[in-house]
């Protein structure tokens, strides 16, 4: 099973050059993939982000 890093979209803003805002509103419906890039545990509200796949889409050529 792989290991992953769980970010909030806070402590995402700080690896990537974008405000935790944006990151909400408009990258997690339009770029990031539920399931592959973002998770709602507990079928909660909350988003915890994952970063392995995220910095991985990030260096894709």
């Amino acid at each position: 099973m792989e290991q992953y890093t769980y970010l909030s979209a806070k402590q995402l803003s700080e690896r990537i050059p974008y405000c935790a805002r944006y990151i909400n509103e408009v990258l997690r419906d339009r770029e990031f993939i539920e399931g592959i890039h973002y998770l709602r545990p507990f079928n909660g509200r909350k988003v915890v982000y994952l970063w392995e796949p995220i910095e991985e889409m990030m260096l894709a050529p």
